[in-house]
């Protein structure tokens, strides 16, 4: 496994996710990890998404990297399913086929967001170069040491708090 580019961690002006804890916004480059990984490593941060509870998918379609086989006709089908809007074609109360044509387009085209009630929890960007997520510390305290084994490395991060008006 290669080591991970880095990973930024951002405190968040808003409401705590769960009890309190601090919410933070964690960035992690993925550019020098393996498709494989990339992959596995957004399926960690996707399971986080579904779990706490998703309302909407969206994607920005346009592929960066071309999918192997057959795997383009089925990311096309899957996008074609979806309600445009602009740049993005969004899935509201999307199902378990939507969250898994998410992951599988993932790695290839330029955005795929998981959002609840318009925040975005999970972002994957740039054909799975970026992996970005919202989430209380201890949620990224739990999730850390299995993305951290995925893409082959300790994550260095920096904690910056921002307040009301920064904007990110």
């Amino acid at each position: 496994m290669r080591p991970i580019d880095s990973c930024s961690e951002t405190q968040v002006a808003g409401n705590p996710l769960s009890g309190g804890d601090r919410e933070i916004l964690v960035a992690i480059s993925m550019a020098r990890a393996g498709p494989a990984e990339r992959l596995e490593a957004a399926g960690v941060a996707f399971r986080y998404g579904a779990r706490v509870g998703i309302d909407t998918i969206k994607v920005q379609p346009a592929f960066i990297r071309d999918p192997q086989g057959g795997l383009a006709e089925g990311i096309k089908s899957w996008i074609s399913a979806g309600k445009r809007n602009s740049r993005w074609v969004v899935f509201e109360r999307p199902s378990a086929d939507d969250l898994a044509g998410a992951l599988a387009a993932s790695p290839y085209v330029e955005a795929v967001n998981l959002l609840d009630r318009g925040r975005v929890l999970v972002s994957i960007s740039d054909a799975a170069d970026n992996l970005d997520m919202e989430l209380s510390s201890a949620e990224w305290q739990a999730l850390r040491p299995e993305i951290e084994s995925i893409l082959g490395g300790a994550l260095s991060y920096d904690v910056a708090e921002l307040s009301g008006t920064d904007a990110i």
